[in-house]
C-alpha cells in the first residue's frame, strides 16, 4: 500500500507516489545524456524535485482532460540525440493518497501513452498533441549596487568546522573574518558576471564564489556565500557560507549550462 504524502514533503511526492529514489533516479540517470550526478545520483534527485516545483508553479504539468494520467517534462534533460525526457504518472485509485503514481520515465519526441482501463484487458494508445514544455527560470537580476549584510556568528561559530577546513592555518578569528569579508565584497563587485543562481526552498538565490587561498577561477572556489535578496531595502543578506559542492545541486537545478560552476565538484567521468 502506498504511503500517504506529508504536507512537508517535496511537491513531487505530494503530487505522485514514487518508488524508491534509487530505482527511478538511477533509471533516469542511465537514460539521459551522460553527466556526473554525484554519489547515488543525489544531484539528479534534487534536480527533479526543484524542477517539478518550478514547472508546477507555471502550470506546466500536463493533466489528461479525462483524468487518466499526467505528464511532466523533466526540466531540460535530454538523451544523447536530444530527445526530451518525461515522467508519466497514472491516476492513483487509492483513497487519501497522492492523486497520481509514477508509472514510467519516457524519452520521446512524439508522446503516445498506453492506457488501460481497470478491469479491461486491452491498452488504448493516446496521442498527446501538446506535451508539456520545460519551465522558464525566472531568475532575478543580480544587483552589484546592493549592500551586503553578514551573519558572522553563524560563519565563525555555528559552522566553525566548515571554515576550519580551508582556513585552519590562520589562527586568529579576526584574520578569518577579514578573509571572508574581503572575498565576499570583491565577488559582489563582479557579481553580475560571477554570481551563480540556485533554487532553494521554493525561491531563487544567488551564491558568490569566494577565492581566498587562490585566485584561479578555472578551479573550485574555497567557499560560496548564499545570498537572499531583500528588495525593499536593496540589500543581500549573506545567509550561510558553504563548501562549493554543497551548493552544486541547487545551482544545477536551474542551469542550462554548467560551464560557470563545473569546477565546484570533482567528477570521476
Amino acid at each position: 500500500m502506498y504511503a500517504r504524502a506529508r504536507r512537508d514533503e517535496p511537491l513531487l511526492f505530494q503530487f505522485a507516489w514514487c518508488p524508491r529514489e534509487s530505482d527511478w533516479v538511477q533509471k533516469l540517470a542511465l537514460m539521459v545524456r551522460k553527466e556526473y550526478w554525484g554519489h547515488d545520483n543525489q544531484y539528479l534527485f534534487y534536480y527533479c524535485l526543484n524542477n517539478f516545483e518550478v514547472s508546477h508553479s507555471q502550470d506546466l504539468v500536463y493533466k489528461d482532460p479525462d483524468g487518466r494520467f499526467a505528464l511532466w517534462r523533466v526540466g531540460y534533460l535530454v538523451r544523447d540525440d536530444g530527445t526530451p525526457m518525461y515522467m508519466h504518472f497514472s491516476k492513483n485509485n487509492l483513497e487519501e493518497r497522492q492523486p497520481y503514481k509514477l508509472e514510467d520515465i519516457i524519452a520521446a519526441r512524439h508522446l503516445v501513452i498506453r492506457y488501460r482501463e481497470r478491469g479491461r484487458p486491452d491498452f488504448e494508445e493516446i496521442t498527446v498533441l501538446d506535451p508539456p514544455a520545460s519551465p522558464n527560470y525566472d531568475i532575478p537580476e543580480y544587483h552589484s549596487n546592493y549592500s551586503v549584510e553578514y551573519n558572522w556568528d553563524h560563519y565563525l561559530h555555528e559552522h566553525r568546522s566548515r571554515l576550519e577546513r580551508k582556513l585552519n592555518h590562520i589562527p586568529e578569528d579576526r584574520i578569518k573574518y577579514l578573509c571572508v569579508f574581503g572575498s565576499v565584497e570583491l565577488a559582489h563587485r563582479t557579481g553580475s558576471m560571477d554570481a551563480v543562481p540556485q533554487f532553494y526552498r521554493g525561491r531563487y538565490q544567488y551564491v558568490l564564489p569566494l577565492y581566498i587561498t587562490h585566485n584561479d577561477i578555472s578551479k573550485a572556489p574555497d567557499y560560496v556565500m548564499a545570498l537572499d535578496e531583500d528588495t525593499a531595502r536593496h540589500v543581500y543578506v549573506a545567509r550561510t557560507l558553504l563548501e562549493p559542492e554543497m551548493a552544486y545541486a541547487n545551482a544545477r537545478s536551474v542551469a542550462t549550462s554548467t560551464a560557470q560552476f563545473r569546477s565546484w565538484i570533482e567528477s570521476p567521468l
